[in-house]
């Protein structure tokens, strides 16, 4: 006989976790996905609930089962939707201490006059007096200190020229809503603690509303502080932009005029190493400028004298300008009897009469330069030897 087993099977109920993200009002959110047969349950979660996992990753805060897995899975969508945050603005001081104090003490003198008779010396002869100054200052404190914060956290997130909607719609959520509410709340407290139903006051209609209007001039003041501030910080950095493009093209002419000497002296180096050919009866020599020390008029002739003292040979011009024109004024006219190179001068001396008196190699000769060609030869005199005045240490 056979026998069987009786049973029932269980089904696997088709129970799921899943997991996405939205944006809401700008704000990056994570959401739960719960799924039980053809049900679901969307559940939003801020990414501020995994801010200490998020703070410690190396850590294991929760165990890595079912759950954590879905929690890593959580926490690698948190961090990439930081990336889809804007790109950090400026952060904008706000010197407003003052004006909170005082901000403040007026509006605490302002909720005194509920539930208190007589004049405002009468008022202050009683404790029930400061105790609800103090109360109520701390709570204005604390909400203007509440405005601040998140006006401060804004504005490093969200810039008011390019995503000025998304701006207005958090201001007003968090710096005029959220304070409303929670004055309306503590207002119904005070007023049930003082024996007054607020609705049968005229609290809502107009010291309320008052309220809200004085929120909103807050918030309106920061607004206009934060452009204000800005245009103070640009100017700043404008003028600090300005002052090192100064210094950049300072540094800039520096460097062109020490590269214009590089150049003069690399063409001056280049063109010393030209060559000069003398056509004698006997051959045709090969010379280098650097190697000739100056030519000079000897009996109608165009001499050549070498820095190697050697005797003076025929060149082949006809007169001392031809000589500087066809060397490209390497060779420099300073007499009627002189054509010198740079390299040939060893001393210059100013006379009293403003004229110059040089010495050239290799012999020490010294050749007086002509007075009329002194203003445009004396820089490039100076760029060889310093010229000394007669009389001077």
């Amino acid at each position: 006989m056979n026998k069987i087993r009786l049973g029932t099977k269980k089904r696997k109920r088709k129970v799921g976790l899943d997991s996405g993200k939205v944006n809401f009002l700008g704000l990056n959110t994570i959401f739960l996905t719960f799924k039980y047969r053809n049900s679901q349950l969307n559940i939003l979660i801020w990414p501020c609930l995994f801010l200490k996992q998020h703070q410690n990753p190396d850590k294991k805060l929760i165990p890595q089962d079912s759950f954590g897995l879905i929690w890593v899975r959580l926490r690698e969508m948190k961090s990439k939707t930081d990336n889809d945050d804007p790109e950090n603005l400026p952060v904008v001081t706000y010197e407003d201490s003052l004006f909170r104090l005082i901000a403040s003490g007026m509006a605490a003198f302002a909720v005194c006059n509920y539930g208190f008779s007589g004049s405002m010396l009468e008022r202050m002869t009683h404790l029930p007096f400061y105790i609800v100054f103090v109360f109520s200052f701390g709570v204005a404190w604390g909400l203007l200190a509440m405005i601040r914060f998140f006006t401060i956290r804004f504005d490093t997130r969200y810039n008011w020229t390019k995503q000025f909607a998304k701006r207005f719609i958090l201001q007003s959520l968090a710096c005029w809503l959220l304070p409303m509410a929670i004055v309306f709340f503590l207002s119904m407290l005070f007023f049930a603690a003082i024996g007054v139903d607020i609705l049968k006051t005229n609290y809502l209609h107009e010291d309320f509303l008052l309220t809200g209007l004085l929120l909103a001039t807050c918030n309106i003041l920061y607004v206009l502080a934060f452009f204000i501030l800005r245009h103070y910080q640009l100017t700043g950095e404008l003028h600090a932009l300005k002052k090192r493009i100064a210094e950049l093209e300072k540094q800039l002419e520096t460097a062109n005029n020490e590269l214009e000497k590089v150049k003069a002296y690399m063409d001056r180096e280049n063109a010393a190493l030209k060559p000069y050919i003398i056509n004698s009866s006997r051959a045709k020599t090969r010379y280098q400028y650097r190697d000739i020390a100056y030519f000079f008029m000897e009996q109608g002739s165009v001499m050549v004298k070498l820095m190697n003292g050697d005797a003076p040979v025929a060149a082949n011009e006809n007169s001392l300008h031809a000589v500087e024109e066809n060397t490209g004024h390497f060779f420099r006219l300073v007499s009627r009897q002189y054509v010198i190179a740079p390299d040939a001068i060893t001393k210059c001396i100013e006379k009293p009469d403003g004229g110059l008196l040089i010495t050239l190699a290799p012999h020490n000769i010294e050749v007086e330069v002509s007075k009329k060609r002194t203003p445009e030869l004396e820089d490039w005199i100076l760029q060889k030897v310093s010229i000394l005045r007669i009389g001077s240490n």
